[in-house]
């Protein structure tokens, strides 16, 4: 036994029917926007790369009327600096590029000053020191830096011999009082330690008993 009838068939036949041709609709529909919107990004890629290539076109030409402008400056100031006469607004930039030049030119001689200034303060302190010098060797009475006289100041004459302890022969501090080893007392003559006799600062041998002196 039929479940359906056929009127019931043919309707539900032409549900599907519709409902199919409903897909391929919005189907078709999905691939045409898709299509559009590609379509449109990639013209607006393209558009934007022209656009970036007429900017660098346009670029170009501006640094092309920036060179020309410049040219034209340079012939007005040529011409300015021939003596020609120019009209009042081309005069006007003319004085302030020769005031502006006349700063640069005060300042390069401020420079000047100052590096000739160096130069002359570099030899005075040499002369200074040199003047110094020799005001000390003066009046150091010719002494050299290890303050002994100078053969020419001293007269030829050779150092004074180092003084030595009578007591035991050490050595003596200039100026002292006392020996520095032994303590003794510090005095014009020699004492032999054999016999305790005065001697002679100069002499070798004890003048009392023979014994050598220290």
């Amino acid at each position: 036994m039929a479940i359906f009838d056929q009127k019931t068939k043919e309707k539900i036949a032409s549900v599907t029917k519709s409902a199919a041709a409903s897909a391929g609709d919005v189907l078709e529909m999905a691939k045409d926007k898709i299509t559009t919107v590609t379509k449109n990004a990639a013209e607006g890629a393209g558009n934007r790369i022209e656009i970036t290539k007429l900017n660098a076109k346009i670029s170009m030409e501006n640094k092309k009327i920036e060179g020309l402008k410049y040219q034209l400056g340079e012939l007005f100031w040529q011409k300015a600096a021939e003596g020609r006469e120019l009209d009042a607004d081309a005069m006007s930039f003319v004085y302030q590029i020769q005031e502006i030049q006349s700063q640069i030119n005060a300042y390069q001689q401020e420079i000047a000053d100052i590096k000739a200034a160096a130069q002359v303060e570099a030899p005075e302190e040499t002369d200074a020191n040199g003047s110094d010098d020799n005001e000390d060797s003066e009046e150091s009475g010719g002494k050299d830096k290890t303050g002994e006289d100078s053969g020419e100041e001293g007269g030829g004459k050779e150092a004074a011999p180092e003084k030595t302890c009578a007591q035991c022969g050490a050595a003596l501090s200039p100026g002292g009082k006392f020996c520095i080893q032994c303590g003794a007392a510090v005095t014009g003559d020699k004492i032999c330690a054999n016999c305790g006799a005065k001697a002679d600062p100069a002499g070798k041998f004890c003048p009392s008993c023979g014994a050598p002196l220290a």
